[in-house]
């Protein structure tokens, strides 16, 4: 997994607008053509939490559509987001069979995320293995300024990159850095940014990515993403436009919805990553 795409989820999962709440119920994206390449499904429980999301991926030679992996969300007593766990569909046995977890542990005073483990199956020890862990640091008034990833090298963990935000000062979230850990000289190391720019109703509309050109000193752009809202302030388009070139397909694209309380497709977050050069959202109302 490379440093570089490391991203995390800077916005609340959830939000609420009048009692009620949107929340995503397809995803689809597209390559350079326009072809399609993948949709997602989303299902909720009773009470209104996401119960399933399952990626299928369309196959142009059959034109048809085939499941790839689903992932299944828990929740405690509460109704916190206690665990996600994704599997992959056996194409041979049609049995969906683990591949990865996230435990995640949450700050008893905020009861904000705290903490996140990690983990793969592994088929042959019929075991989970840790393999990230991110903690969620925050200032006193409980505004998210870092995440910070450890790697597990089978005996500790270690720091391996580490994401930042920067706020204005009503709180509107306007830059988010990535670095990477230099074991060598025990620093932090400059990766990448993004910049937002937003539209009088305060839903981003351009998302600047840079990388840090660490021989001449200076960010330099590779892209920016564009953003289309309905009347609600639902993300239903997200388009990606390369600084230089054609864009390549794994490009991942993030969903900002309920006027931008809640985020969806942070490519370590508890979702899939959904990936195109362009994609659109569907979504429906939560009463709660």
């Amino acid at each position: 997994m490379s440093k570089m795409r490391f991203l995390l989820v800077a916005l609340a999962l959830t939000g609420c607008i009048k009692n009620s709440t949107w929340a995503p119920r397809t995803i689809q994206t597209f390559d350079n053509n326009g072809q399609a390449l993948a949709r997602y499904l989303f299902t909720y429980d009773e009470r209104g939490y996401r119960f399933t999301e399952t990626k299928e991926t369309y196959d142009a030679d059959r034109l048809s559509w085939y499941k790839e992996y689903r992932i299944s969300y828990a929740y405690d007593a509460n109704g916190y987001l206690s665990g996600s766990t994704k599997e992959q569909l056996d194409s041979v046995t049609g049995k969906w069979l683990y591949l990865s977890r996230i435990q995640y542990h949450y700050d008893i005073r905020s009861a904000l995320p705290e903490t996140q483990i990690h983990q793969d199956f592994t088929i042959e020890s019929q075991s989970w293995n840790n393999v990230f862990k991110d903690h969620y640091i925050r200032n006193e008034t409980d505004q998210l300024l870092f995440v910070v990833r450890e790697v597990w090298d089978g005996e500790n963990w270690y720091n391996h990159a580490r994401h930042s935000f920067s706020y204005d000062a009503q709180g509107k979230l306007l830059e988010e850095k990535t670095g990477n850990w230099d074991t060598q000289e025990k620093e932090w190391i400059s990766a990448s940014r993004q910049v937002y720019t937003y539209n009088k109703k305060k839903n981003a509309v351009k998302d600047t990515r840079e990388f840090w050109n660490k021989e001449h000193q200076k960010w330099e752009q590779t892209g920016l993403f564009l953003y289309s809202y309905d009347s609600h302030g639902n993300a239903i388009e997200v388009s990606y436009i390369p600084a230089t070139g054609d864009a390549a397909e794994d490009t991942t694209l993030i969903f900002y919805y309920n006027a931008m309380q809640s985020s969806i497709g942070h490519i370590y977050s508890d979702t899939g990553s959904f990936r195109g050069i362009r994609g659109t959202a569907e979504y429906f109302r939560q009463k709660r």
